[in-house]
């Protein structure tokens, strides 16, 4: 199957729900690779990975997406730095289609005495900055903007900005070899 992706008129109604939300948003493919992000600095996140490493970004994200495709609904987790992030999965007629992934929502005033500890004390004023500049929701408001991001996948649903098609060929060359 051919997954084509309208990325203009995505990135314009993910930048409508950053601008609304505050929060920032992807949308990625069935493998995770972002097709399109948002509006808005990620700056608290590019500190932590330059300091820590991308890697345990990349498992979060995994574990994320490995849950919400488990529920096929919205679904909240906390990163390893503490952070909420959400997961929509995008579905056609049971097949994965896409995710539309929000995050880096703090739900405490103060950056967590555990996220502090991670940090080299060098860093640790600026990172606290920038903490401070994220999206503060608490864990009910989360869950209501995640349900408004289900509301969006149907929405890219039935503006068909992200459409399918089959590739008779390819789907003839597995009949071949199955045979």
């Amino acid at each position: 199957m051919i997954i084509n992706y309208n990325v203009k008129k995505l990135q314009s109604v993910l930048d409508d729900f950053c601008h609304v939300t505050g929060i920032r948003i992807s949308l990625c493919d069935a493998k995770g690779c972002a097709v399109t992000r948002s509006i808005g600095q990620d700056d608290f996140c590019q500190l932590l990975q330059e300091s820590c490493g991308e890697e345990r970004c990349r498992e979060c994200d995994a574990r994320l997406f490995a849950q919400s495709l488990e529920t096929g609904k919205p679904s909240l987790h906390r990163c390893h730095s503490g952070l909420l992030d959400m997961c929509v999965p995008v579905f056609r007629e049971g097949v994965l289609l896409a995710y539309l992934i929000m995050g880096r929502i703090r739900t405490h005033r103060e950056m967590p005495a555990s996220l502090c500890t991670l940090l080299p004390a060098s860093l640790l004023s600026r990172a606290q900055a920038l903490y401070a500049d994220l999206p503060l929701y608490s864990i009910q408001k989360a869950e209501r903007a995640a349900n408004l991001a289900a509301i969006l996948a149907s929405y890219i649903l039935a503006e068909n900005l992200i459409l399918t098609q089959k590739n008779e060929e390819a789907e003839r060359l597995c009949t071949y070899i199955d045979a």
